[in-house]
């Protein structure tokens, strides 16, 4: 999660969603931006939605200068999903889920096809069926997908929930469907959004989780 500053966002917590079960558990420690007592409200926003239709995932109340911030618990209905996590109190974003500025692993998600995201992207989508993951460690993001259509060529973005995207790069798959390929993301860092991947139909694979 990033503290949202004006055009500055600031890094703060992360965000834990078990993708090993994908059973939609998911976990994060309280975040206070207040010396007062605040409701907070934290928030799954789905992709290409722009904010809106945002899932109510937990609540709770706190303020700043606590020495052992509890664990905040949540779970995610069912669904192959991609968009943002949100904090809000008041009716305000204070935080939301981002990429980059941390010189570790700071973005980690599965690459689901696109034709598949609960709710779809409000745009064209290929037909796809591959799969794969895609880490961001420092400003490098590494993609790697098995089952893509071989020898093809794909543009890697960053798009945010308004559906706008920057492109970073290219990846292209080899002979039998294997994507291999890394891109520097420092022009991103702070953005609130996901990535994809996508080709002359449209977008093939999007940044994302399941929930079975």
């Amino acid at each position: 999660m990033y503290e949202v500053v004006a055009r500055n966002p600031i890094p703060w917590k992360p965000i834990v969603v078990d993708t090993n079960a994908n059973n939609g558990i998911g976990s994060m420690e309280a975040i206070y931006e207040s010396p007062l007592t605040q409701t907070y409200t934290l928030q799954f926003c789905p992709f290409a939605k722009g904010f809106q239709g945002c899932m109510d995932l937990a609540t709770y109340s706190g303020q700043q200068d606590q020495n052992t911030p509890p664990t905040i618990n949540f779970t995610v209905s069912k669904g192959n999903w991609a968009g943002a996590f949100q904090l809000l109190t008041g009716g305000i974003q204070v935080d939301a889920s981002s990429i980059g500025n941390v010189p570790a692993t700071n973005f980690r998600a599965a690459l689901l096809a696109a034709a598949t995201l609960t709710g779809g992207t409000n745009t064209a989508v290929g037909a796809e069926t591959g799969s794969g993951t895609i880490e961001t460690t420092g400003f490098t993001t590494t993609i790697k997908i098995s089952g893509a259509k071989p020898a093809n060529s794909y543009k890697v973005q960053f798009c945010t929930l308004n559906n706008i995207c920057n492109d970073l790069g290219t990846a292209t798959s080899n002979g039998s469907g294997d994507i291999s390929a890394s891109v520097d993301t420092r022009t991103q860092s702070g953005i609130i959004g996901t990535f994809a991947l996508s080709d002359t139909a449209g977008f093939e694979y999007v940044a994302g989780f399941r929930v079975q």
